[in-house]
């Protein structure tokens, strides 16, 4: 950092905010850090900014850059030199072999498999909210089928600031295990539980596989349909999505339609990483959906009638990734038992969910 020209005889400023931890910081020391590795011969993808990939001497290694966090993964000979580089230009510490990354931990199991999970923030939300919990009867499922929650009305009471704060806190750090390593509780970010996570069990053989799902009308409130998808990389969950959608459609099939939609985006960005990546995702990648009916009928007929011209955008835009001798995805069938991203647009009943790690 450095003063501007009319600060040249200045011997001190007054900085109104902290320097670091602003997004300007971290900014600049992105923008440094990846201009250096390009000079050290790294390659970016457009796809995702903070992932490099640099092969030399048929020897690849890939970097998952978190702000001044770096993931190295590919031949020992390649990442050695990939880490020397980097303490040519930047303070450095090695940790090893990767055990903690953004919060998550990652365990190694005795049948050789790994397990994803977040042990310092379940320990967080139970110092924080178990006590007030510690009578509550626990649950196989996070939430009970049919339980839904209802805007209040003007005259509900309204409960005190304190409390608010408290719940958006909750809400808040279980959006958190959500995100990396508890895709069960998407619809739900409800129960606490310390054991489990997201087991990592590769096969190679299964390539790219997503689940799609959508609940019709399914907010009370506003009667707008929810979106829920999960991908599968080798048999290992690696995205997934509960969200509102948003607008109102008009039939269970739209409903369908646009949740299709969003998991094809999903799956053409998986795709661009892949190949940057010189992984081959498989053409095509399958999307299993459980309304035959609906959505694979309007993925793979070019007719449009009059309930299906408001969506026109999101029909060529799947249509054109589901047809022709080069398409990326395959919409399939499966049945509504065996469907994986059920629980992400609805509280489904014990059975449904597996009691699995």
């Amino acid at each position: 950092m450095k003063f501007m020209n009319f600060f040249q005889y200045c011997l001190a400023a007054c900085l109104l905010q902290t320097i670091f931890g602003t997004k300007q910081a971290a900014r600049q020391y992105w923008k440094k850090f990846m201009n250096f590795m390009e000079e050290k011969g790294f390659e970016r993808t457009h796809a995702e900014p903070c992932l490099l990939k640099r092969i030399d001497n048929n020897c690849t290694v890939v970097i998952c850059v978190y702000v001044d966090d770096c993931l190295l993964t590919g031949d020992r000979k390649a990442i050695d030199a990939a880490i020397k580089d980097i303490g040519s230009g930047f303070e450095k510490r090695r940790l090893g072999p990767i055990e903690e990354f953004i919060g998550c931990s990652l365990v190694e199991l005795p049948d050789g498999n790994k397990k994803l999970i977040q042990p310092d923030m379940i320990k967080k939300i139970e110092k924080e909210f178990g006590e007030s919990i510690i009578e509550v009867k626990g649950n196989k499922v996070p939430m009970e089928n049919e339980l839904t929650v209802e805007r209040p009305t003007e005259e509900d009471p309204v409960i005190s600031p304190d409390d608010q704060k408290v719940y958006r806190s909750a809400v808040g750090m279980l959006l958190y295990l959500v995100k990396h390593s508890r895709p069960d509780l998407s619809n739900s970010v409800r129960e606490l539980s310390k054991d489990r996570g997201v087991l990592i069990k590769p096969d190679k053989d299964q390539g790219v596989i997503a689940y799609c799902d959508s609940d019709f009308a399914g907010d009370k409130g506003n009667r707008r349909s929810i979106t829920g998808f999960l991908i599968h990389l080798f048999g290992v969950p690696i995205s997934w999505k509960s969200k509102q959608q948003g607008g109102v459609t008009l039939s269970s099939s739209e409903a369908e339609y646009y949740a299709i939609s969003e998991v094809s985006m999903e799956l053409k960005f998986l795709k661009m990483v892949m190949e940057f990546l010189d992984i081959e995702p498989g053409r095509p990648m399958k999307v299993f959906v459980d309304n035959i009916v609906g959505e694979i009928h309007l993925a793979n007929n070019a007719s449009s009638g009059s309930r299906t011209k408001h969506i026109n955008t999101r029909l060529h835009f799947v249509r054109e990734l589901t047809q022709g001798d080069d398409k990326i995805i395959d919409i399939e069938l499966v049945r509504t038992e065996e469907h994986q991203s059920d629980t992400f647009t609805k509280n489904t009943l014990n059975d449904i969910i597996p009691s699995g790690d």
